[in-house]
Order: structure tokens, then C-alpha cells, then sequence
């Protein structure tokens, strides 16, 4: 597909998307939209005959709302990192998919990582384990409590703001924990 260029017109040029412009363009007595979706593929919307340049704009304005809503909700699905831990940690851990998605709040009384490894079995995707506390299960519980309002079903939650900031502060404060026990010895 290609477009006469001199009658394209480039709307909203702050705005970039995937490294490209998006740009309305004339063609074939229609207007038509080029974009980059959140997944920085290449998309042509072709509008209806009849409709106006105001109208084009406005269709562009709307498309670029929506993607700079889902870009928002890709960094709100936050992936966090994988942790590793030894083998033989038991207590509540926190595991989240590799794609990233709802976090598991979970308690094991013997080996998180053989925890996770049975989890594995029944899901598809690569599983990580994004975090850990020791614990026992009056602490989950009120770590479930405490994030109820995020709950998607059973353990599983929705990764908020709050439930990430909670899991990142925890890592960190085990890092520090580390880092001094390391400078010790």
C-alpha cells in the first residue's frame, strides 16, 4: 500500500509510536490512518468514504488514547525479575509467569522451588519465582487479606502498584541483607 504523500498530513508529530509518526493520509477518495500498535506492528485503518478530515483526526486522536492506554497497562502488568533462592527455603513465596501477569501468593512448608516446580506442571507458561518471605501460613493468610481487593481467583492476584511495590521492597531489603552480610565475611 502505498500513499501519495503530498496530500498525507502528519497529526500530532510528538507523538511517536514504535520509532514512527502516525499519519493521516488521502487516498482513494477515503482517508486512511498508518500506525504502530503496542506491539509496534505496522496497522492501516481504512475509514468509511464520506468521512471528513476533522473526523480522520479525531478517529487518530482516539486511536492514539487507546494505545497510550495499553502501553500504561503493559507497565502496570509489570513483569518482575526472577529471584533465585536455594533449595531448601521453605515460607511464602510470591510467582508470577515469565510473560508476567497475576502473581501467586503461596506457602510451602518444605522447598518453595519444588513449590514451583509442581505449579509447573499445570501451566504452560514458564513460571518465576518473583519473591519470598519467611513465614508460615497465618502470614499468607494475612498477606491474602491484605491484597483482597486484588484478588483474581483463589491464591492469584492482580499485579497492582501496591502488590509490586510490596514484592520489589522485599527483594531489596534481602539484597541489603546480602550486601552486609557479604562485606561481614
Amino acid at each position: 500500500m502505498r500513499y501519495n504523500l503530498k496530500f498525507a498530513r502528519r497529526v500530532m508529530p510528538d507523538v511517536m509510536l514504535g520509532g514512527k509518526m502516525a499519519v493521516i493520509a488521502y487516498r482513494r477518495n477515503r482517508w486512511v490512518i498508518d500506525y504502530y500498535d503496542e506491539h509496534k506492528r505496522r496497522r492501516v485503518k481504512t475509514l468509511p468514504a464520506g468521512t471528513t478530515k476533522d473526523e480522520a483526526e479525531a478517529v487518530l486522536s482516539q486511536k492514539l488514547l487507546q494505545l497510550q492506554k495499553a502501553r500504561l497497562e503493559a507497565k502496570l502488568k509489570n513483569k518482575l525479575e526472577p529471584i533465585n533462592i536455594s533449595e531448601y527455603t521453605n515460607g511464602i513465596y510470591f510467582v508470577q509467569k515469565k510473560s508476567g501477569g497475576p502473581i501467586k501468593i503461596g506457602y510451602s512448608s518444605s522447598s518453595i522451588v519444588m513449590r514451583v516446580r509442581s505449579l509447573q506442571t499445570a501451566n504452560s507458561q514458564k513460571l518465576n519465582i518473583v519473591g519470598w518471605i519467611d513465614g508460615d501460613r497465618t502470614i499468607e493468610k494475612k498477606l491474602h487479606r491484605k491484597f483482597g481487593d486484588l484478588n483474581k481467583n483463589g491464591e492469584w492476584f492482580y499485579p497492582s502498584e501496591i502488590l509490586i511495590g510490596f514484592i520489589a521492597g522485599i527483594n531489596f531489603s534481602y539484597k541489603l541483607q546480602e550486601m552486609e552480610h557479604n562485606k561481614r565475611h
